[in-house]
């Protein structure tokens, strides 16, 4: 019984990972790689993207190389695309949101792959292929419904594993020995104080970094994995908080200022 379960399960992700890629609205949306080919044969599963990474962000992420722009610059277009899908008409959701599926290219720009779109609500936890630390919580021990609110939690792991320079390292739900610190939204809720900032030290003496920015993309990342759905932001709002810290203000500015030069001389 448990491996007919796993062979229907791996047959209703790879059909719905199918159906993401293949789904017009996705198409040519710049933070999702090429899909070239792929084939569900019974004993040939996989799909084939067009894309030369640096690197996964996982594996980045916890490196002095990819600066404080930079990080808020991959968390900004991720929750552009993940306001893109709520805001569909359809109730699409995207599963495996999470640092080990999304590719930089050399831009430092990223990509994202291996994702779901499902529009059914009614998911088991047992069909979800994500690490444990993206999930959520709540979902977890109430045996809910996945939504949009699951997503925002996963999307607030994210963020919090950028700002802070910290890996979930969690692959197994069984495993006994757990330390608990290895979860960063179990961490983050342990040091977290009011009016504080969760901002790597290092992040800290870059440039572009404000201390006001430090403060409210953490409560902004705090708030993203309260426990309870209903405290969470939308990604509506997670999208207006982020263009309004100081650093994408003052690059909107620069960019604006150059566009007006470039009108002029021309």
């Amino acid at each position: 019984m448990h491996q007919q379960f796993q062979s229907e399960q791996s047959h209703w992700l790879d059909t719905e990972e199918v159906k993401f890629w293949t789904n017009p609205t996705m198409k040519d949306y710049p933070n999702l790689v090429t899909l070239i080919g792929y084939t569900l044969e019974k004993d040939v599963k996989g799909l084939v993207y067009d894309l030369i990474p640096l690197d996964t962000l996982d594996n980045l992420i916890m490196k002095d190389n990819l600066n404080w722009l930079q990080r808020i610059n991959v968390i900004h277009e991720l929750a552009t695309f993940l306001k893109f899908i709520h805001d569909q008409e359809k109730q699409n959701m995207v599963l495996n949101i999470s640092a080990s599926h999304i590719l930089l290219d050399k831009d430092y720009k990223p990509k994202l792959f291996d994702l779901l779109l499902v529009s059914e609500v009614k998911i088991l936890k047992e069909q979800l292929a994500m690490s444990t630390g993206y999930i959520d919580p709540y979902f977890s021990l109430r045996d809910g419904e996945w939504d949009r609110s699951c997503e925002v939690f996963s999307f607030g792991i994210v963020l919090l594993e950028l700002i802070t320079k910290r890996v979930s390292f969690i692959e197994k739900r069984e495993n006994a020995n757990l330390k608990l610190d290895s979860v960063v939204h179990i961490w983050a809720k342990k040091e977290y104080k009011p009016n504080c900032s969760l901002v790597h030290e290092n992040l800290q003496k870059d440039w572009c970094y404000c201390a006001e920015d430090g403060v409210q993309i953490t409560l902004l990342a705090m708030q993203c994995i309260e426990f309870f759905p209903s405290n969470r932001p939308t990604m509506k709002d997670v999208l207006h908080r982020l263009d309004n810290l100081w650093v994408l203000q003052r690059l909107a500015d620069a960019r604006a200022t150059k566009r007006d030069k470039h009108l002029i001389s021309s």
